[in-house]
């Protein structure tokens, strides 16, 4: 079997090469439907894509317990097992499809009621809506179980091929749509096309690769029944959560202020999610091989990769933050001009969000590889509640930057203090979570002042041009960052231990 390392390499890269297809393509033609329909056909469409993410709490996070499932069977090469599991995932599946289908019907008389302002001319949002709801429903129908199988088998690189493949078609399709018929009915029939054409894809390799999963059989046992039902209830509270963070936003921004601050906030959310996928790509690569490192290796060594992991991914974390602080107005600016920008106070609201969701990310790793979902149950249903009341509360006394802060403040309560102490109280018995945070807050105190410094030199480029300034920042921020990184923690022993073992990771060959 290849080695978890090996794996892991092959499925950041592949992953970065998906993503960033992911990121252009769409990009250029987001930027094609702002100049050629409007801002209110892209906050149409940032406006289904979030009621329809809500809609798929139906799919109650069982993929992932399916996926954690398998760890065990996999390597022990219970082939029966990992078939059977695969099977009771298919029928769950369709049973959700169809919930889902029904629920996308059923919200259809309120959909004006979420729209604060006139709609676009000539546009029929129930039309519109069905395509999107079609999309979102027909991979529960059509062999979206089966990626469970490379995730489970770290090779996630293989399904990073086919969506990367899929994605240029698609985008490519689009793009043609809107330079020859300026019709957004022809640019949203393509989602559907091409989210069949991804998972027959995947169907096709499955059945090349691992033909004994081919037509999965057999019925799970009771008490795996048993332990998988008290994951998924979990797992649904924690998507509930998700969902009210981030998928809420633009539902009640519409409710609000209408489609064009839809349209404004999903821009900058764009540029954000799209840096942050990237950053999870590396995170979520390494996701099976930590799960078989958990079922293999002792909690200590476990412990030791997590703040190896944690340093390397925070020093990351915090470059792009920086990133994003000196380079988020220049570039929406050259991207959507002056009239679709948001605050610079609201920029720098962005910018800690990213900082302290991102900061979560490594500690996930060990939070769904030991699969502790049940045990976050209240951490999950108090971030939900708690940013769904403050999105409202400060959401109508200071708008946009309220909803922002609602979000910041729900997400390091519930989500940074609460499950990391749920992960120490029921993994890392035997570490402190102390001196975990004291290791996060040293990486915050050298982020903040590495903002400062980088911030402040950057200022002093301006004047020469938007897209030159925009070049001399992206210069700036790729060396003092990291020049002030390294000074900072160079004679830090966990950075030292950290680098080294980084280079033995790039350079291995295993």
């Amino acid at each position: 079997m290849d080695s978890r390392t090996k794996n892991s390499k092959r499925n950041i890269l592949t992953g970065l090469i998906q993503r960033t297809i992911g990121i252009i393509l769409p990009f250029v033609n987001r930027t094609m439907i702002l100049y050629f329909l409007g801002a209110e056909f892209q906050g149409l469409s940032s406006l289904f894509t979030s009621i329809l993410s809500v809609l798929s709490l139906a799919e109650l996070g069982l993929s992932s317990a399916i996926v954690f499932s398998m760890y065990q069977p996999l390597a022990e090469g219970d082939t029966s097992k990992v078939n059977a599991l695969l099977k009771y995932f298919k029928n769950a599946y369709r049973i959700i499809g169809a919930c889902i289908l029904c629920c996308g019907i059923l919200l259809i008389p309120i959909l004006p009621e979420l729209i604060n302002s006139s709609l676009p001319k000539g546009i029929n949002i129930y039309i519109l809506y069905g395509v999107y709801l079609i999309n979102t429903v027909i991979s529960y129908f059509c062999f979206a179980y089966k990626s469970t199988i490379f995730a489970a088998t770290q090779r996630s690189d293989i399904t990073h091929n086919i969506l990367s493949v899929v994605k240029i078609i698609e985008c490519v399709f689009q793009f043609v749509v809107l330079i020859l018929f300026q019709n957004y009915y022809a640019y949203v029939i393509i989602l559907p096309i091409c989210s069949v054409i991804n998972n027959v894809g995947v169907a096709i390799v499955i059945h090349k690769m691992y033909p004994e999963y081919d037509k999965p059989h057999g019925k799970i046992d009771d008490e795996t029944k048993k332990a998988l039902r008290q994951q998924v209830q979990g797992l649904v509270i924690c998507k509930v959560g998700d969902t009210f963070r981030n998928s809420f936003d633009s539902i009640i921004i519409s409710s609000m202020f209408g489609l064009t601050m839809v349209a404004i906030y999903s821009n900058y959310y764009y540029v954000f999610s799209s840096l942050y996928t990237i950053l999870c790509i590396i995170v979520n690569s390494m996701g099976a091989s930590v799960g078989n490192s958990i079922v293999k290796d002792n909690e200590n060594k476990n412990f030791e990769d997590y703040r190896k992991f944690n340093f390397l991914y925070s020093w990351l974390t915090g470059w792009c933050t920086v990133c994003m602080l000196c380079l988020y107005q220049p570039f929406m600016r050259l991207w959507v001009g002056n009239s679709l920008m948001l605050s610079d106070f609201d920029m720098v609201l962005f910018c800690v969000y990213f900082y302290i969701l991102n900061a979560n990310n490594i500690r996930n790793l060990y939070l769904n590889g030991k699969g502790l979902w049940w045990e976050l149950k209240y951490q999950y249903i108090f971030e939900a509640v708690g940013n769904l009341i403050l999105n409202f509360l400060l959401g109508y006394f200071w708008g946009i930057s309220g909803i922002l802060m609602a979000t910041i403040i729900t997400i390091f309560l519930f989500n940074f203090l609460s499950r990391t102490i749920v992960l120490f109280k029921y993994y890392f018995v035997n570490e402190s979570v102390e001196s975990i945070f004291t290791e996060y807050g040293l990486y915050l105190v050298a982020t903040i002042l590495v903002s400062l410094v980088s911030y402040f030199a950057c200022s002093l480029v301006s004047g020469l041009g938007i897209f030159i300034d925009l070049v001399l920042r992206s210069v700036i921020c790729l060396i003092v960052p990291n020049l002030m990184y390294y000074i900072i923690f160079r004679r830090y022993k966990l950075c030292i231990s950290s680098i080294k073992w980084a280079k033995k990771s790039v350079l291995s060959r295993n």
